[in-house]
Order: structure tokens, then sequence, then C-alpha cells
């Protein structure tokens, strides 16, 4: 069920304020939406064949949504130049199988 908007608040400023934030091991990064721009949806369409947007909006949210997300996060927290290949191959490959992973 989708929200209301905050009374006062602009769709740009709740934008602004809408963040993603992933951890893997160690490290933390955070997404915030309002963020996103047409460099990051060139880079996604070069790497997967889609831009950035659909890999949140979708209804069937899967496993590369997650890399997409982790990706992208990564890019804009410092990490400008890594490549789509090099986070699918840090990632755990049980996980890219589907395979539960122990707590």
């Amino acid at each position: 069920m989708a929200t209301a908007p905050t009374p006062g608040v602009s769709r740009r400023e709740e934008q602004r304020r809408t963040a993603i934030k992933i951890t893997c091991g160690d490290d933390t990064w955070t997404l915030h939406i309002a963020d996103l721009g047409p460099m990051d949806d060139i880079a996604a369409r070069k790497a997967t064949g889609l831009p950035v947007t659909p890999y949140f909006m979708d209804e069937r949210f899967g496993m590369d949504s997650l890399l997409v997300i982790m990706w992208i996060a990564r890019r804009k927290s410092g990490e400008p130049r890594l490549r789509w290949d090099d986070v699918i191959a840090q990632f755990p490959v049980g996980v890219l199988r589907g395979e539960l992973l122990e707590h």
C-alpha cells in the first residue's frame, strides 16, 4: 500500500530523504535516491542493458536488482570507477545460486 506524501514536503525533498543503506560484512554504503542521475543510467545500461530505475521499481525485485543497487551505491560512495564485473566477482557465489546462507 502506498503512503501519502508528507504534508509541507516537496517531492524532491522527499526523494532527497529517501535512501537505501547496504551493509555487506564490515562495509556499509548509502545510496540517496535523489543523487541518481543520467550518468548512473548510462553506466547501468552499458553493464546490464537497463537503466537504474527499473531495478528499484519492478515488483520482481531479485538478486540482480540487489547487485545493481549495491554497485551504484559503491560508485556513489567513493568508488566511481568500480566495474560491474568486479561487483559480481566479489559477491558470494552461493547467494547468486540462490542457496541459503547460515547466520
